[in-house]
């Protein structure tokens, strides 16, 4: 079962999610990816950052103040845990969360309720939990540095998210959803691309994947993505096929042998291999010049 899988059976119901993973591989993007198709996808997606604010910091940003709580607190403020009612609250780096606010938490969890620092009124919301780690938290539970309770309540449904380099079947699907989030359709990339793609080791992991796909819709003015409009990327050495590698085609004989029996199978009509490469003639013809060159 893959990643992306998994992610639906979560994005399919309303269970706490815990995806466990390092830094920059895209935990951020997973936790959007199963908000946006789940049933509270119209709804706020909330996301904090743990390791960015500590103790009464982070509890204000949760929870929100009164005014007069604390110095700085001038005038009443909804916290995040507020804002996301009816929808999802992203909890990034969760591990990095103070004991005393773990405590907190875990009172918001079971109840859904929560007072805002320095008000006695008891407030609710209604959302789907979803947090992130790059760290160890049954360990860290065992160890006492995170509170065994809530782990156990937010351990419901883990997702292990593996580095792109070790991840390749999950990148067919990554790519599509980057392209369904730029407006544009996956379907018609051309096989030399996706081949590319998923033989290159990523070592910027999932930032690294939208920012260079990104790049290439610019390039790409229009058309369909090529080779070309990759530049940079190449895949790892010994992954790639090479015209050299014992008998192994390289990509350039295998979308030069694609086009030419895609147009066989249409009896040399140009306009209908167009259609069923998704790309334009003007487009066909061009790669079909620079595949001779």
């Amino acid at each position: 079962v893959s990643l992306l899988e998994y992610a639906q059976l979560a994005a399919d119901n309303d269970s706490t999610v815990l995806i466990y993973g390092e830094t920059g591989v895209g935990k951020g993007v997973l936790a959007r990816w199963i908000h946006e198709r789940s049933d509270r996808s119209g709804k706020p997606f909330v996301e904090v950052n743990c390791s960015s604010l500590r103790g009464d910091l982070l509890s204000s940003e949760l929870f929100g103040h009164a005014k007069g709580s604390f110095t700085s607190a001038v005038s009443d403020r909804e916290g995040l845990v507020e804002v996301a009612d009816r929808g999802t609250l992203f909890l990034d780096e969760i591990g990095d969360m103070d004991m005393a606010v773990q405590a907190q938490f875990l009172k918001v969890i079971e109840e859904k309720s929560y007072r805002r620092v320095g008000e006695t009124n008891v407030r609710h919301s209604n959302f789907r939990l979803i947090c992130a780690t790059n760290r160890d938290l049954q360990k860290e539970a065992e160890e006492g540095v995170f509170r065994k309770d809530l782990f156990f309540r937010i351990n419901v449904l883990p997702l292990f998210i593996s580095p792109l380099a070790r991840g390749a079947s999950d990148i067919p699907g990554l790519v599509a959803y980057f392209f369904e989030d730029m407006g544009l359709e996956a379907g018609s990339l051309d096989p030399s691309v996706m081949q590319v793609l998923t033989s290159y080791p990523w070592p910027g992991n999932i930032r690294e994947m939208k920012n260079v796909l990104e790049r290439a819709v610019l390039l790409a003015r229009g058309e369909p993505l090529l080779l070309e409009h990759l530049p940079g990327i190449s895949p790892a050495p010994g992954t790639a096929p090479t015209a050299s590698s014992g008998g192994v085609k390289s990509l350039h004989d295998v979308e030069e042998e694609y086009i030419a029996s895609v147009i066989k199978q249409c009896g040399g009509d140009m306009h209908r291999a167009s259609d069923l490469l998704g790309v334009s003639r003007a487009t066909l013809y061009r790669k079909m010049k620079r595949l001779k060159d």
